[in-house]
């Protein structure tokens, strides 16, 4: 027959109880605590029974208290708490951690909101939300920012402000950053100015509006706004006289990047439009260059126009199609020539040049602003009255030299900076990496 299991000890304070069993565990003796408290069965095991007694006269001394204190309640307190039981019963939750989660919840809200007012507040706003990281969203964003039209130069930059912020803020999620985040992420890029960081603080802004469009932050979400914007120094404009223009171009000669420099000084266009130029765009015939919206910095189609000095700049260098730029890096190219010249090189003069001397040729703002793809403001701020406008029309009065004008038929002109092979028709590179330009006269 098998052995008879030992009963149990039993340790009582006369009005309640504690049975201690005793099983086997592993080879072992375990001393099992049973009681009752608050109407659960609670169960507890030890391995020496001493310890077992002891804990048992400390649970029921405690029991006791309670006792007493349940005793002194009033009748309505009674019935308060035996309410309070029987509607937190369906949720299994005591009386007393439903006490500590209201007293909590009251102490985190301000006190003209109630907790209903917070909950109703957060299935409208946050019930849902999609916790991820930025990098889980970068490909996705770019993939959306891609199908809306803009430029694969403006996703580059994108792409690489949010690598490079995601890596900053790696392994926490989005609805977890503040501004303090963005404004450390900015400050850890010594070498960037004020506009570079107002640049990715603003992009970033971008991000994350659509990121709540799409469920990834709360409606009210608003951190990033209130990183720091950083004051840009207003500097004056800097400009090239006739005369330095003059030399520059005499230095840039037959050379593949004249037309950049003529497009950019006579009609105005911004770098990054003149190396997105196609030339079935240059309407010499009609006097102006059609700057399409997909290439222009202010996504809206303009008609920049084409003077006599710039057609006969122009025509020598025309073809019916292809890149107006042939140049892997035009800046580098247009700099070495500048050196060339003796000049200092300066950054955007050639476009500051065009919208100051137009302006004050023209003495018209509205036109002036059009022409060159700006707001009228930015012309007031910067350019009025910068020029004369004797210096104007002798700008503009440039003319390229004689042999020049008669055609590049067999000129072999050295090139500054690698070429872009696929974008130069009708040219043959010898060994040197010179280029013979076959054009017709």
């Amino acid at each position: 027959m098998p052995a008879r299991k030992p009963a149990p000890v039993i340790i009582s304070n006369d009005q309640q109880e504690i049975k201690i069993y005793t099983t086997e565990s592993h080879g072992r003796p375990l001393h099992q605590l049973s009681y009752y408290r608050g109407g659960k069965r609670e169960r507890r095991s030890f391995a020496d029974l001493n310890e077992a007694k002891r804990e048992a006269r400390i649970i029921l001394g405690e029991m006791a208290r309670d006792n007493i204190q349940a005793e002194n309640l009033t009748a309505s307190e009674i019935e308060s708490y035996t309410v309070a039981r029987r509607v937190l019963a369906p949720y299994n939750t005591p009386v007393h951690v439903a006490v500590e989660a209201f007293v909590a919840a009251r102490q985190a809200l301000a006190s003209d909101v109630t907790i209903q007012d917070a909950i109703l507040y957060f299935n409208r706003f946050n019930r849902g939300l999609l916790r991820k990281r930025i990098s889980d969203l970068s490909e996705e964003y770019l993939a959306a920012r891609r199908s809306s039209g803009v430029t694969e130069n403006y996703l580059g930059t994108l792409e690489r402000y949010l690598r490079e912020f995601g890596c900053h803020t790696a392994g926490r999620m989005l609805p977890d950053l503040r501004a303090c985040d963005l404004d450390s992420y900015l400050q850890s890029r010594p070498g960037w100015g004020p506009r570079s960081k107002n640049d990715a603080r603003q992009k970033l802004i971008t991000f994350s509006r659509w990121a709540k469009k799409h469920g990834y932050l709360a409606r009210d979400w608003y951190e990033f706004d209130a990183a720091i914007f950083y004051n840009e120094p207003v500097t004056d404009v800097t400009t090239y006289t006739p005369e330095e223009l003059e030399r520059l171009l005499k230095a840039a000669g037959k050379h593949l990047a004249t037309p950049f420099i003529a497009i950019a000084a006579f009609a105005g266009l911004r770098s990054a439009e003149i190396t997105r130029l196609d030339w079935r765009n240059v309407h010499l015939d009609r006097g102006f260059i059609e700057v399409r919206a997909d290439i222009c910095k202010t996504r809206a189609r303009r008609l920049a126009p084409v003077g006599e000095n710039l057609r006969a700049w122009l025509e020598p260098f025309a073809m019916p199609s292809g890149r107006v730029v042939v140049h892997h890096n035009i800046t580098a190219a247009v700099n070495k020539i500048a050196v060339r010249a003796g000049l200092p090189t300066k950054r955007n003069a050639l476009r500051h040049s065009f919208v100051s001397y137009r302006l004050a040729l023209t003495h018209d703002p509205a036109r002036t602003a059009l022409e060159a793809g700006h707001d009228q403001s930015v012309l007031f701020q910067f350019y009025r009255e910068v020029v004369t406008p004797e210096m104007a029309a002798k700008w503009f009065a440039i003319m390229p030299p004689i042999e020049i004008q008669r055609g590049l038929v067999g000129i072999r002109t050295a090139l500054i900076g690698k070429p872009r092979r696929k974008g130069i028709p009708a040219a043959e590179a010898d060994r040197n990496g010179a280029e013979t330009i076959l054009r017709p006269v």
